[in-house]
């Protein structure tokens, strides 16, 4: 147990409510907000410690609903490109020039990064899993969402084979903080058969489900038209 906290703010932002000039959060010894509103009207029990954090603004940790921590390191490197072309040279960019460790270095580095852009919560959606014990170390929140990418329906089977056994391994490792979900990548890069498998199976098993779509129109044109040529 630790001893009570409370934090004092020019501004505290519920955000479900009115900002509250002058604010304070006291936060229990079990880590809980045990309160919130204006500095003056909280009491706090003795041996609280107190925090003046000036003249800022204190509210909840931002949300990133979709994030690819493991790819930290692509940042800046494949700009200016058409939807088609990025994901093509992303794709080939990872096949050359990364290992498993790189991964596990880049989502701890995303993290660091988003700490301190005030984000605690994110949505991993990616194909190594590394985001887990980058989430874990740093103590945030989130959903590693596991891709499943096999646009060949004669790859379904395995696809969702190595889809579970990967999740059955994540799972072990959840936390109240941390789960573990699962992604059917793209309407490009799973087929029919897989995505009503990997659909099956998060139901079954209470996984939560990210998705790519609608990202170009190029994307929209392939998915309602057919349009090969955007295929990799």
């Amino acid at each position: 147990m630790t001893r009570p906290t409370l934090y004092s703010s020019a501004y505290v932002l519920p955000v479900a409510a009115p900002p509250i000039r002058d604010g304070a959060v006291l936060v229990g010894r079990d880590g809980r907000i045990a309160a919130v509103g204006p500095r003056a009207a909280i009491g706090w029990p003795e041996g609280t410690e107190r925090v003046d954090l000036g003249e800022s603004v204190l509210l909840p940790g931002l949300v990133n609903v979709h994030a690819h921590p493991e790819l930290g390191f692509f940042r800046g490197a494949l700009e200016d490109m058409s939807f088609r072309d990025w994901i093509l040279r992303l794709v080939g960019a990872k096949r050359a020039a990364l290992q498993d460790q790189d991964y596990a270095i880049a989502a701890r580095w995303s993290c660091v990064e988003m700490l301190r852009a005030g984000i605690t919560t994110v949505g991993a959606t990616e194909a190594s899993g590394a985001a887990l014990g980058a989430l874990l170390e740093a103590g945030m929140r989130g959903v590693v969402y596991l891709e499943a990418l096999a646009p060949d329906p004669c790859h379904a089977d395995a696809a969702l084979a190595t889809l579970q056994q990967a999740v059955a391994e994540m799972r072990a490792r959840e936390t109240d903080r941390v789960r573990v979900g699962v992604s059917p990548h793209a309407p490009f890069t799973v087929s029919d058969p897989l995505f009503a498998s990997v659909a099956e199976y998060a139901l079954a098993e209470n996984l939560p489900v990210a998705i790519h779509a609608a990202e170009s129109r190029a994307y929209r044109e392939l998915v309602t038209g057919g349009a090969l040529d955007f295929a990799p």
